[in-house]
């Protein structure tokens, strides 16, 4: 993963200066440990991360269309907690949803991802809820069972007043997968 890679990947202009940016900053941070209390009681020493090598996941929206957005340059984002965050913002192409004042989303919006072996993806799902409304979202990771991927998730939230939001994540990946959730 190299601040190149983050520069080759489709999106405007400003994305694309987004991507450079922050993967240039991620390329000298270090791999957390488990010095860290979030990692605490984690085996992250020994994740294999250079195993990887990046491949977007396929990924498919179902649902009430009007909700599926593009990510806009004003858009409000969450910054990085690690380095994991920062890569996931460097190589990530967001899934937008974005609620107006009031609605309710009766269905819930599907979001899938497909992994694919040997691969390190970086999904990630930006919710944007206006005020007094509701949506349901449910994210779901697959892979083949004998695959062997690490997928480094984020979701976003972004949620205004009286807003109701249900999540549900579902992973359904091989025996070596590696996972790693920021929120």
């Amino acid at each position: 993963m190299t601040p190149d890679v983050a520069s080759s990947l489709p999106g405007p202009a400003w994305l694309q200066d987004r991507r450079r940016t922050v993967a240039e900053q991620a390329q000298f941070l270090p791999l957390p440990t488990a010095d860290e209390e979030i990692w605490r009681y984690s085996r992250i020493e020994e994740l294999p991360w250079s195993d990887f090598t990046f491949a977007p996941a396929a990924v498919s929206v179902s649902g009430e269309a009007d909700v599926i957005s593009e990510w806009h340059h004003d858009d409000p984002v969450v910054d990085p907690a690690d380095v994991f965050g920062q890569w996931n913002l460097a190589l990530s192409e967001p899934t937008v949803l974005r609620t107006r004042r009031g609605q309710v989303v009766e269905a819930p919006v599907v979001i899938e991802h497909r992994v694919v072996d040997g691969s390190v993806t970086f999904p990630r799902t930006v919710l944007i809820a206006a005020d007094d409304s509701e949506i349901t979202v449910i994210e779901r990771f697959s892979s083949e069972p004998a695959d062997r991927a690490l997928i480094v998730p984020v979701l976003e939230l972004h949620v205004g007043v009286a807003t109701r939001v249900k999540y549900v994540a579902i992973n359904e990946l091989g025996r070596s997968e590696e996972h790693t959730s920021e929120l």
